[in-house]
């Protein structure tokens, strides 16, 4: 699966066996151009990304529900906004999702991202209860869209290379065997000094050696 934040997509993503699933970002990117070419790029569409966020989507859930039966008449299966805050299980998806008893407000899976700051053995377990703390709510398919063992709030500590591969081969196993989430995404590597930064094929840390090679 690859996206792109605003729905464009690029040629480099359009690769052999690659689905392409476009994110509507923010209320900017909700266009009658956009949502077209949305509607010809695949067959489900992500909400609103991090709305929580000024820097990202930065909507209120006002907003967020005036915008919302646009994105359902694409007729694309649906996944709620993708709230950044894991204190705040599916804070941003609530609105839109309760508000679904008519068509309008329709909503078929909930994505979700999770940055954890516990870089230990307990990591994989605080991601579990977080993935089912949001089912129990809402009772509809989880899509992860983001997540690492990685938080804002203990920069510039990281977690090194052996927690890393440790947590994301535990985590894709207990992802894997939970039957509600459909599909998950680890994003980024942790690397010091390198915050937000890409990271080269060369410097590909040791954890996604791990999990491309299934061990």
């Amino acid at each position: 699966m690859v996206l792109r934040l605003g729905g464009e997509q690029v040629e480099h993503c359009r690769a052999t066996g690659v689905e392409f699933v476009p994110m509507i970002r923010a209320a900017a990117s909700v266009t009658t151009a956009t949502l077209a070419q949305a509607k010809q790029q695949g067959t489900e569409l992500l909400g609103f990304n991090e709305p929580d966020l000024a820097s990202q989507a930065n909507m209120s859930a006002s907003q967020a529900l005036d915008l919302w039966p646009k994105l359902v008449a694409t007729g694309l299966r649906l996944g709620s906004p993708s709230s950044r805050s894991a204190g705040h299980p599916g804070r941003l998806a609530g609105p839109v999702h309760e508000r679904r008893g008519g068509a309008r407000y329709r909503v078929d899976f909930i994505a979700l991202h999770w940055y954890g700051s516990d870089f230990g053995a307990a990591a994989v377990g605080q991601l579990r209860g977080y993935v089912q703390a949001v089912y129990n709510r809402y009772q509809q398919p989880i899509w992860l869209t983001e997540y690492a063992a990685d938080q804002l709030r203990r920069w510039p500590e990281v977690p090194t290379q052996a927690q890393q591969a440790a947590f994301v081969t535990g985590s894709a196993a207990m992802l894997d065997a939970l039957p509600y989430v459909q599909r998950y995404a680890w994003f980024r590597a942790a690397v010091p000094g390198r915050r937000h930064r890409p990271v080269s094929l060369g410097e590909q840390p040791d954890h996604g050696r791990r999990r491309l090679s299934g061990g």
